[in-house]
This record gives C-alpha cells, sequence and structure tokens, in this order.
C-alpha cells in the first residue's frame, strides 16, 4: 500500500489525500465522545499496542532504535515537565502518553537519515552525540512549562536577538558555492529570455511562477547577479520570520540558542549523504524562493489572530467595527500576492487562507448571533465579507490581462500558469515511490500533531480564537505535503523542514496561555525530536566545518561557479564564426543551458537563444504544449545558433529537429566527434 506495487503515484496520493479526510474526524469523534467511546478509545490503544510489538518483533534489527527512543522520550518528559516527582507519580496516564508519543516522535524523526542506519550515526560518531546531547538539552528547556506561559512579553526579543538576526541575514548573501547549473536554469533561462524580448505566460514558459521571475529579472545586473540578490534578500526575510517565530516559544538562553540553531541549519543546508551536504541556495527551487508566500502569510495571521500579548484567545466580542473588514482584506491581500507569485504557492496559501477564514468567519456568525443580529443581517455581513478574496482575484487576473496586453498586445495563456502543477501532480513527471520506513514520517508527524490541536480544540470551545491559526497551520502543513508526495526523494523533507518547522513553532506558541490541558505535555513531547534531528543532521555533518568557512567570491564573479564549455564545442563554434552574443539553443541531454565561454580569467555566459532554456522546461511538457512554445518562439525569435550532442542527445530528436525546421533552413553546418553545429535561419520565399 506504500505504493511500490501497482499504479504507485495513483494509490501514495490517494493514501496521502485520506489523512485529510479521515485523521482529524476522527480525533474529533473521540475528543467529543464522551463516555460513550471510552471503549471505542480503549481499543485503539490496545491495537496501537498490539501493532508497536508486532513491529519490533518484525524488525528486531531495529530494537536498537526502539530503546535508544524510548530512553530519549523519558529523558525529554523529565525535563519538560517541571512538576515534582511526587504529582508526577499521580498522574501516570498522561506520563505514560507522552512517553509514547515522544517515542514516536524519536522514530519518526530518525527516518530523516536517510543514508544510513540513525542510531549508529548518532550515537557510533563522538561528533553527533555530543551534538545531540547539546541540542536536545536546549529543546527541552525552551519547551519546559513555566508558570508565566501565557505572557508573550516573557519571550520579547532581546539585543542578543537582534544580532542573531542580523547574522542569519548576512549569511544569506553568499556567493560561493551557490551555483548548482541545472537547478539555477530554470530561473535564469525565463529571466533572460524576457530580457531579450520574451513574453511570459505566452513564448516565455515559466515552471516556478509569475512574479518569483519578474522581480528578479527588472533588478540591475546580468540574470545571474539578479537572481542571486533576489534570492539572498528572501533568504534574509525568512530567516528572520523564522528566527522571531521559533524564538517566541518560550524564553533564555536555550531558546535563542535553539532558534538560531534550527534555522541556520534547515534553511541554509541540505544533507544529503554522509559526505555530501549542499547549501540550500543551490537549488532555488527547493528553498524559500518557493515557499516565501506561506511564510509572510502565516507570520501576519500570527500576529492578527494571537496577538502580541496574553488575553487574545477567545473571539473577541468588543471588536471596534470594520475589524472583519480590515482582517479579510489583510488576509486577501497576501493570498493574492502568493496567487501571482506562482500557481503553487496560489495552492499552499489557499488551503492555509481559506482554511483560517473558514473558521473565523464562522465564529464572527456565532458571534452575531449572540448579540441577537437577525439572519438576514448575518447572511449579508457574510457575503460581504466572502466576496473580498473574490474581488482580489478578479482584479488580479484583470490586471494580468491589461499589462500583457499593453506590453505585448497579446493576451496571456493562463494554461501556461498551472501546467507545470499539473505535470507534477496529475502527470506523475518525476514520481518517486515513498519509503514508508523514511524521511516520510517527519513530514506525518508534524502533521498528526497540528491535526490533533485543530480537533481538540474544536471539541473543547468552538469560539477559542487560537483555532483560527491552528486550522491555518494545518491547512498548510497539509498541503506543503504535496511537495513531498509527488516527488519522494529523501532530501524533499529536509527542503519543506524550514516551513514545517515554523508551523511547528507557531503550534506551540499559539498553546502557550493554555499549558494546563492535559493532553498539551503530549504534543510537546512528540515535537521536541522534530525540532533536535534536524539541527543535529547538519551540524554533526562531517562536511559542516568546511562548508560553514568556505572562502567567497565578489558577485560578479557569480558565474565563475559555472562549469566551462567543452573545449571541443567552443572550437566549433568559432570555426563557424558564432559568437557569443548570437542567439543559441542546446539540445543536449535536455537538462542544461549552454556553459560558460572561458578564456583564462574571462568568463561569458550566452544570454540570447531561439528556444526557451533549458530545453527541458518545454521537453517535459506533453508534445502538444511544447509545439504552441515552439511556434511562437519562431515569430518571435525566427533564428540563431542549435547545438546538438552526438553523444548525449535526447528520445525523438530527429522528429524534434524535423519541427524546428518547418518554415525555416539549416545552413552554415558543422561538427566533430561530439557535437553538431548548425544555423538555423528563414526559409527564403
Amino acid at each position: 500500500m506504500a505504493g511500490h506495487k501497482g499504479l504507485q503515484e495513483s494509490i501514495e496520493w490517494s493514501l496521502y489525500m485520506s489523512l485529510l479526510v479521515f485523521f482529524p474526524p476522527v480525533v474529533l469523534l473521540l475528543a467529543r465522545g464522551g463516555t460513550r467511546l471510552s471503549s471505542f478509545r480503549k481499543t485503539i490503544v490496545f491495537l496501537a499496542l498490539l501493532l508497536a510489538i508486532l513491529y519490533a518483533i518484525r524488525a528486531p534489527s531495529r530494537f536498537g532504535s526502539i530503546g535508544l527512543s524510548l530512553a530519549a522520550a523519558g529523558a525529554v518528559v523529565s525535563i519538560t515537565h517541571r512538576k515534582p516527582l511526587r504529582e508526577l507519580v499521580t498522574q501516570p496516564g498522561s506520563i505514560l502518553a507522552s512517553i509514547v508519543a515522544g517515542t514516536f516522535g524519536w522514530m519518526a524523526v530518525s527516518g530523516l537519515v536517510s543514508w544510513g542506519d540513525a542510531t549508529r550515526w548518532l550515537v557510533g560518531r563522538p561528533q553527533a552525540a555530543l551534538v545531540l546531547l547539546i541540542v536536545s538539552v536546549c529543546a527541552c528547556l525552551a519547551m519546559r512549562e513555566d508558570g508565566d506561559g501565557a505572557s508573550e512579553s516573557a519571550s520579547r526579543l532581546m539585543p542578543l536577538d537582534w544580532i542573531a538576526i542580523a547574522v542569519l541575514a548576512l549569511f544569506g548573501f553568499r556567493t560561493f558555492p551557490i551555483v548548482e547549473f541545472y537547478h539555477w536554469g530554470f530561473y535564469i533561462g525565463p529571466m533572460e529570455q524576457l530580457r531579450q524580448g520574451g513574453q511570459l505566460l505566452w513564448d516565455t514558459p515559466s515552471q516556478y511562477g509569475l512574479l518569483s521571475i519578474l522581480i528578479p529579472t527588472i533588478m540591475p545586473g546580468t540574470a545571474w547577479e539578479s537572481f542571486w540578490f533576489f534570492q539572498s534578500v528572501i533568504f534574509a526575510v525568512v530567516a528572520a520570520i523564522m528566527y522571531v517565530g521559533i524564538r517566541r516559544m518560550g524564553r533564555g538562553m536555550p531558546t535563542t540558542f535553539l532558534s538560531f540553531a534550527l534555522v541556520f541549519t534547515t534553511l541554509f543546508f541540505r544533507p544529503r549523504t554522509a559526505t555530501l551536504l549542499l547549501p540550500a541556495q543551490m537549488t532555488p527551487s527547493g528553498g524559500p524562493v518557493r515557499f516565501i508566500p506561506m511564510f509572510l502569510l502565516l507570520a501576519w495571521l500570527m500576529r492578527g489572530i494571537v496577538g502580541i500579548s496574553a488575553g487574545m484567545n477567545r473571539a473577541d466580542t468588543t471588536q471596534k467595527p470594520g475589524d472583519e473588514t480590515r482582517f479579510v482584506v489583510g488576509g486577501s491581500a497576501l493570498w493574492i500576492f502568493a496567487v501571482l507569485w506562482s500557481a503553487e504557492a496560489g495552492i499552499y496559501c489557499s488551503a492555509i487562507w481559506f482554511s483560517a477564514l473558514a473558521i473565523y468567519l464562522f465564529q464572527a456568525a456565532r458571534k452575531w448571533r449572540a448579540v441577537n443580529r437577525r439572519g438576514p443581517d448575518v447572511a449579508g455581513q457574510l457575503t460581504k465579507l466572502v466576496s473580498i478574496p473574490v474581488a482580489f482575484a478578479l482584479i488580479a487576473f484583470l490586471a494580468v490581462e491589461v499589462v500583457a496586453r499593453a506590453v505585448a498586445s497579446s493576451a496571456p495563456d493562463l494554461h501556461g500558469y498551472i501546467e507545470y502543477a499539473l505535470l507534477y501532480s496529475k502527470g506523475g513527471f518525476g514520481a518517486l515511490p515513498i519509503d514508508p520506513t523514511g524521511s516520510v514520517w517527519f513530514l506525518l508527524l508534524i502533521f498528526f500533531a497540528i491535526s490533533t490541536a485543530v480537533a481538540l480544540y474544536l471539541a473543547s470551545d468552538l469560539d477559542d480564537r487560537r483555532l483560527v491559526m491552528l486550522a491555518a497551520l494545518w491547512g498548510g502543513a497539509w498541503s506543503v505535503g504535496s511537495y513531498f508526495t509527488g516527488r519522494s526523494h529523501p532530501v524533499n523533507v529536509l527542503s519543506i523542514a524550514p516551513i514545517l518547522l515554523y508551523s511547528a513553532s507557531l503550534m506551540l506558541r499559539t498553546l502557550r496561555s493554555d499549558r494546563e490541558a492535559a493532553w498539551h505535555p503530549v504534543l510537546r513531547a512528540a515535537m521536541v525530536p522534530a525540532f533536535i534531528m534536524p539541527v543535529v543532521l547538519t551540524m554533526a555533518h562531517g562536511r559542516a566545518l568546511a562548508e560553514i568557512t568556505r572562502p567567497q567570491l565578489a558577485p560578479s564573479a557569480i558565474t565563475d561557479q559555472v562549469p566551462a564549455m567543452d573545449t571541443s564545442l567552443a572550437s566549433l563554434l568559432k570555426q563557424q564564426g558564432a559568437r557569443v552574443t548570437d542567439p543559441m539553443a542546446l539540445i543536449a541531454d535536455g537538462r542544461l543551458m549552454l556553459p560558460a565561454w572561458r578564456e583564462g580569467n574571462r568568463t561569458e555566459m550566452s544570454e540570447r537563444s531561439w528556444l526557451p532554456k533549458p530545453y527541458e522546461i518545454i521537453g517535459s511538457l506533453p508534445e502538444a504544449r511544447r509545439n504552441v512554445y515552439i511556434a511562437r518562439d519562431a515569430a518571435t525569435t525566427p533564428e540563431g545558433w542549435l547545438i546538438h550532442s552526438k553523444t548525449d542527445t535526447i528520445a525523438g530528436y530527429a522528429d524534434l529537429h524535423a519541427k524546428l525546421l518547418e518554415g525555416r533552413t539549416e545552413s552554415r553546418r558543422g561538427e566533430n566527434g561530439n557535437w553538431i553545429v548548425s544555423w538555423i535561419g528563414k526559409a527564403a520565399r
């Protein structure tokens, strides 16, 4: 059922969707069932324990990890509970539940060590064991119960916090090693095509959105320099948002250390193997460039719903006139920003915003009815508020249409906005099977925790203002999980770890003023491992120190990291009279743009093309859509150099070559042992 047989992608998506449909309602049912469902709840506990025993019997090699997880969970519970031992022994049910939840948490996060056995990697290496111990103590103290937990002022930022934020922001502006030619190409290619006169959503496809391409395109400098600066600013902004969100879970030096370590490791690094630790800037599509709208929306909701002071938890019946309108306008503005950022960000933020909005409007309607408003008045006010996001969507659509027609005299092709989201979800492009014992459990651990919090608050108080925030976190955790479900590579969980951990920190902060609830320690016990393991993965990595202390380049030397062009290809291009300023299209394996022209210390990049680049940006699309872009580019840039590899060609190249020659002629053809270079121009009439 994990997708290793049959139609694996369909099965995995069905299982994932079932979490949305079944898990929260079941928790809500069990919470509201009272004594009527007591036997049912006990049966579930019994079956869970039975399955745990069967798991241990069938996987004796995991006895070590189970034992270590159990011991770690017990240590976490003993540190995070501040009550004296004589009081704890009177609550065996709560303590046992916390230990079970903590054990599950440790076992879930162990899957992040995708390159081997987590127990051996953590305990068998002194460096890892020491980092694990230090980070664990800090995490436990940061989440420890305190008497004034309801006071947000206890976690106000201090001078040391601002220093930490500044260091994180500066680290976001690193220049080396950050350029991974393949991944950067899907941003640089569309940017350069726009700069030569292309039109986004017409002849220039974009896999990663609209504003995420348009904003760096209008920045000064080469495409490489402007995208470096654009990405660096986003890293700095997200680092600050993450740090503040995590820091305000608690107070004191342990929380400060944990906040800095968690942001520094999860935002800036991706441990891929025991010997490979990649800077996150290398893969913009897996970093904050992709997810920044989620951070902005959640941060705004946190401030607006939970507020910066205590006593803001229940729905406020003394709100000023217009407060509801201002809230919906602000959230809708951030939501439409996400929609314009990219289709994927629009999907994620729709799940966040409309989950929160549904609860907000539900509570508002209950409040209005409580003050004796008539039914038609309530319905009219709700209709007015619901119309706000609809109006934002219509205005955005009209603005895109008007601007596109004014700039390029043609309407945008809106199918281009969603086609890559459909390619990865519906089309199964790049799909990988989920390892049912791997890193997927980190994702599920956080989703289960947030879902539990939502369901239990729904069961206890429908007017609790925190439900709006928790609903937003639930929608975000569920929707962003599709990023991993679509392509289940272990590193993809690390790519979404920052937004998942930020969501988890906001959940715990939202619950701070209600620490007396019996189930809160259970959630904290389960969440502590989630905050510890990502830090340990990077700080205990053998390459951590070397990667952190690498010398940096000047921003103008960014392209020095781009691989040099094959010498035989460079010679052939020169023989045919090609210049770096000519339009060029490389069709080799379809994955890369043309590498750098390098002579001595001088590096030049070919910025112009007569096809979308890299070619894979259209090569991965269905043939009909690929041909649409080829035809449109033929009308705007009809001629240029065609570069084809003899040894690393693509499937169906003969048919593609024939398509490219429709209405054109091929001349000035030259070849050597590895390459064919020809000039593609307009056909004579």
